[in-house]
C-alpha cells in the first residue's frame, strides 16, 4: 500500500524473526505471512503513520534494539519472564502458533529418541534469543554449559551439524524447511548431508507484538495494533490463511 508523501505524522519501526513461515517469511524480494497481512491492515487503519521494516537477521540484536527503543516494536515473540523485564507486551496474541519443534541430527549420528533425557549426552546448537516453549527450554538449562553452543542464527546451528562439529539442534519444522531451502540455493552440496528427525515436542505457543518497556511506544501504537489485530480476524478464516502460506512459500 502507498501513501502520497508528506501525509505521515509519525513512524513505527518494526524488526521480527524473518525466516518463520508462514507467520513471516520472504519471497521474490518481499514479506509475506500472517504478520504482514496484520501489518497491512494496521497500515491500511492509520495512514498517518510511517511503518518501516528494520531487517535485523540476529533475532537477539532485534530484542535489544527495541527494548532500547532504537526500533518501536518486535512484530511477533513469544512470552517469556526474561522478555517480560524488557517488553510490554499486547494483551492478546497476535496468533497461536500451534506447531511442533523438532531436535534435527545429521543421519547415522545419533538415532530417534524416545525423550530428551536420551540427548543430554550429545552437543546442542542454539541460536541466540531463541525459545522453544516450556518443555525444551527447561531441559536447555538442565543441560551442562560445555554440551550448549549458541550461535546467531538457525541457518549456522544447521551447518554445524552437517559439518559435524556439533549433535544436533532444535527448530520448529516450517522454519527448518524454509532455511534449508536457502542453504541449498546457495550451497548446492550441502543437499547431500542429510538431516533427519530424531525427536519431537507438539506445543501451542501464543505469540505477541511487544514494545520496549523502558519506552512511550506501548502508549503510542496498542490501542491502534488492538484494533488491526481485532478487525483481521473478523476479515480472515486465519486456518486458510495459514494454509496458504504454508503453500505459498514452499512455491
Amino acid at each position: 500500500m502507498v501513501f502520497p508523501t508528506g501525509v505521515h505524522s509519525e513512524t513505527l519501526s518494526l524488526c521480527a524473526y524473518f525466516n518463520w513461515n508462514p507467520w513471516i517469511y520472504s519471497k521474490e524480494g518481499r514479506f509475506e505471512g500472517i504478520m504482514i497481512e496484520q501489518l497491512e491492515v494496521f497500515k491500511a487503519q492509520n495512514p498517518s503513520i510511517n511503518v518501516e521494516i528494520q531487517q535485523i537477521d540476529n533475532w537477539k540484536r532485534c530484542q535489544l534494539e527495541v527494548a532500547s527503543g532504537r526500533v518501536t516494536m518486535l512484530l511477533g515473540a513469544n512470552k517469556t519472564a526474561d522478555r517480560e523485564v524488557d517488553f510490554d507486551y499486547l494483551p492478546i496474541p497476535a496468533f497461536v502458533n500451534q506447531s511442533s519443534v523438532v531436535a534435527y541430527s545429521l543421519e547415522g549420528i545419533i538415532a530417534p529418541v524416545h525423550s530428551l533425557e536420551e540427548l543430554k549426552k550429545y552437543s546442542l546448537s542454539i541460536d541466540k534469543g531463541n525459545k522453544f516453549g516450556e518443555i525444551i527450554d527447561s531441559f536447555i538449562k538442565s543441560l551442562p554449559a560445555e554440551n550448549v553452543f549458541e550461535v546467531n542464527s538457525l541457518s549456522q546451528s544447521i551447518q554445524m551439524v552437517e559439518l559435524g562439529r556439533i549433535d544436533y539442534f532444535f527448530s520448529d519444522d516450517s522454519t527448518y524447511k524454509t532455511i534449508e531451502q536457502k542453504l541449498n540455493l546457495t550451497y548446492p552440496i550441502r543437499a547431500k548431508r542429510k538431516l533427519q528427525k530424531i525427536f519431537t515436542v507438539p506445543r501451542s505457543v501464543p505469540v505477541y507484538y511487544a514494545f520496549g518497556k523502558k519506552t512511550d511506544n506501548y502508549e503510542k501504537f496498542a490501542d491502534k495494533w488492538l484494533d488491526a489485530i481485532k478487525s483481521y480476524y473478523n476479515f480472515f478464516v486465519i486456518d486458510d490463511r495459514i494454509e496458504y502460506h504454508r503453500e505459498n512459500s514452499s512455491n
